[in-house]
């Protein structure tokens, strides 16, 4: 038996940042990377469409965290949408002739910026042909399904004005990440499957069993603090034990999500001018749904692109359904680039592989009434961080939802380490 002071069950990179800062901390700390044992690890399902805004308040070590991945690359004249009208980029040259053309006020614009309660109840009673842009600075990366309408009265403002990158996700760029965990002193469990979880009493966990996959024997790793990584449906793959613990209401199962085409497009002056990263919506009064609201996004290769979509999780395994949506995707795109050839490369995951290999989907959109409701277990030491509990996708809400679970921590700590130091005093 082992023991750690912060031990974090992780996948895809999720815990790596908050490992290492607990590690430079001065606490002892583990993280296991089950990456492997909860379905299909494709780096670019894994990523999302979504991107990375630039952040003024982001501490030095997470800037260091987003290096020692896969590199950014900048989308030039910032987040782009591409309307019926034309593309409409909000850090270009013809910006603000663009926002006046499509009648986007000063007001809007302003909550973008420098969003306040205030502002928000003024643009919630504004006309929809007024607010639009706004609804879309909540609705980007937002984990809800809601009415276009509706979306000012949830979730945060994603910073549409400001500099704007994407990335190539890879393993080697998780493996990096990973190393990186390991030079500043993590100790790092690859490759392990979590079997079991040990308590000390009804409100606080003990630690972990989990055991290695060249290993014929179980490990158990004690832990003052545990922080975990995964949704519940993505426990649920792991084992019925661990779901039952951590979310004793059981799986949160989204009614929408991204679903990810892999396009073939011929070469031509029409491909090399398209952005690196585009939003396309035909008609911005009809729902963000399907093929009127499409994330199209470059590749490492030139000849294909990621387009995204939301479409019902219920459908996920209709191959006649995915064809179909397919279909009205590359009619979409060809009626809008005129001389665009687009062919369907590849469809979402689950168009020909079943839920046990792939696993549950990894952007997901819930319920907001659903999701309200639905709890999950509350113990002293243990810290959940997953998609459920916040309310984004993207590395832009994991940010913001694990800078909180730090700052508990190092609150925590200082108060543990306050605690022994007035201990050693009275045995002097």
């Amino acid at each position: 038996m082992s023991s750690s002071g912060i031990l974090i069950v992780s996948a895809y990179g999720r815990g790596h940042w908050m490992a290492a800062q607990f590690s430079r901390m001065g606490i002892p700390t583990s993280l296991i990377d089950v990456s492997e044992k909860i379905g299909s690890w494709v780096p670019e399902e894994i990523e999302g469409p979504f991107g990375f805004f630039q952040d003024e308040n982001l501490d030095e070590s997470q800037v260091e965290r987003l290096l020692e991945d896969d590199s950014f690359q900048e989308v030039k004249n910032g987040f782009t949408l591409w309307l019926k009208s034309g593309p409409l980029e909000l850090k270009g040259p013809v910006t603000a002739h663009r926002l006046k053309q499509l009648d986007v006020g000063a007001r809007v614009q302003n909550y973008i910026l420098n969003p306040s309660y205030d502002q928000k109840r003024k643009l919630v009673l504004a006309p929809y042909s007024e607010s639009w842009l706004a609804q879309l600075a909540h609705a980007y990366g937002s984990n809800g399904f809601y009415l276009n309408a509706d979306f000012l009265e949830w979730g945060k403002v994603s910073p549409l004005f400001a500099t704007f990158s994407v990335r190539m996700p890879s393993r080697q760029g998780h493996r990096r990440s990973l190393d990186w965990c390991r030079r500043l002193g993590v100790k790092v469990i690859e490759k392990s499957i979590v079997k079991d979880v040990s308590l000390r009493d009804r409100r606080t966990i003990r630690g972990l069993e989990y055991q290695e996959d060249q290993s014929e024997k179980s490990q158990h790793l004690d832990c003052e603090q545990l922080i975990w990584c995964l949704s519940s449906e993505e426990t649920s793959m792991l084992n019925a034990r661990l779901l039952e613990v951590f979310f004793p209401q059981g799986v949160l199962e989204s009614e929408w999500y991204w679903a990810r085409f892999r396009l073939k497009i011929a070469e031509g002056h029409v491909r090399d001018e398209l952005p690196l990263h585009s939003v396309l919506i035909d008609d911005l009064g009809k729902p963000w749904t399907h093929d009127n609201f499409i994330i199209l996004q470059k590749t490492g290769s030139s000849d294909f692109f990621d387009a995204w979509m939301k479409l019902p999780t219920v459908q996920r395994f209709n191959k006649d359904y995915l064809n179909m949506r397919g279909t009205e995707l590359t009619a979409v795109l060809m009626n809008r680039f005129v001389q665009l050839k687009v062919d369907v490369a590849s469809y979402p995951l689950g168009y020909d592989l079943t839920y046990n290999s792939i696993g549950p989907v990894r952007q997901p959109l819930y319920d907001p009434v659903v999701k309200t409701r639905w709890k999950s277990s509350h113990f002293q030491n243990v810290s959940l961080d997953s998609i459920e509990q916040g309310e984004g996708l993207g590395l832009q809400y994991q940010i913001l939802r694990q800078k909180k679970i730090v700052q508990n921590i190092d609150q925590w700590w200082k108060k543990l380490l306050l605690k022994r130091n007035k201990n050693n005093e009275v045995r002097v």
